[in-house]
């Protein structure tokens, strides 16, 4: 079956478009609104959620999220949000692999106001083998490194100290940041020049490093529209040619335009 895989560590949103004219209609309608928005055309993003569970490709389902994270506007999430909530009200919430990719969704989104979602379905799913993934979705959007929010809760008699120290960490930021509907990434106010100085700081090798350059690279691509393919060859990261691209941009007019706490997707605003 013809398909794509948005790889972090390959073509990334760059990815080899030739599968795609022969792909199934569910792809074809994914390549239709991953084009328009990529155009800054963002009033079909809420179509994503129909096509993931649409299919049962999950190949597409992962480009689903990833696209409804990074290119989602608020109303669209709102949506996916509104559709969690009906599941959980009929007693058909939603678990396993579906869950942790629309926990990445709501994370990549980054809006304070969508975190109790995120800790509804890792509660729900705490006994899954993948769980403490939720508690690393929580943590890119809340900590600057991995802290105690990273960590998965080991019980569900644990679980409701970890959601107070989450929730505290949430009004934290909405306080010094004036909003829940804050747009944050990795503990601070998400502002597309500062993913790449975060880029910049987290060039080695380290553990924490290698696990966040692909993330970083994620989150600076979508914001921007630049090719990181470069970023990796074979899979491993290049911090020299990563710091060029960087740097080039963030002296750059470009990187100008870019308003704190405000989101976007290939340079476009994010409504």
């Amino acid at each position: 079956m013809n398909s794509i895989r948005i790889d972090w560590r390959r073509g990334g949103y760059f990815f080899e478009t030739e599968p795609l004219k022969t792909a199934p209609r569910p792809w074809q309608q994914w390549a239709h609104i991953f084009e328009r928005v990529r155009q800054g055309d963002f009033s079909d993003a809420q179509r994503l959620l129909d096509v993931f569970f649409s299919t049962d490709n999950r190949l597409l389902r992962d480009a689903c999220c990833r696209l409804l994270g990074d290119a989602g506007s608020t109303e669209a999430i709102r949506g996916m949000v509104t559709h969690l909530q009906n599941r959980f009200a009929s007693f058909e919430p939603v678990g396993g692999d579906d869950a942790l990719d629309l926990s990445n969704a709501l994370a990549a989104h980054g809006q304070l106001l969508f975190v109790p979602e995120i800790l509804r379905i890792f509660e729900w799913n705490l006994g899954v083998p993948d769980s403490r993934i939720f508690a690393l979705h929580l943590s890119q959007m809340l900590e600057p490194r991995w802290g105690p929010i990273a960590e998965c809760p080991p019980t569900e008699a644990e679980f409701s100290e970890y959601k107070k120290m989450v929730m505290g960490r949430v009004q934290e930021l909405s306080q010094s940041l004036g909003s829940e509907q804050a747009y944050v990434f990795m503990g601070q106010e998400l502002h597309v020049p500062e993913i790449a100085r975060l880029l910049l700081d987290n060039l080695g090798a380290s553990h924490f490093e290698e696990a966040t350059q692909w993330l970083l690279r994620r989150r600076f691509e979508a914001s921007t529209g630049i090719n990181c393919t470069r970023f990796f060859q074979e899979g491993r990261f290049q911090s020299l040619t990563a710091a060029a691209v960087l740097e080039d941009f963030l002296s750059s007019d470009e990187s100008r335009k870019f308003i704190p706490g405000r989101k976007y997707f290939f340079g476009w605003l994010v409504p």
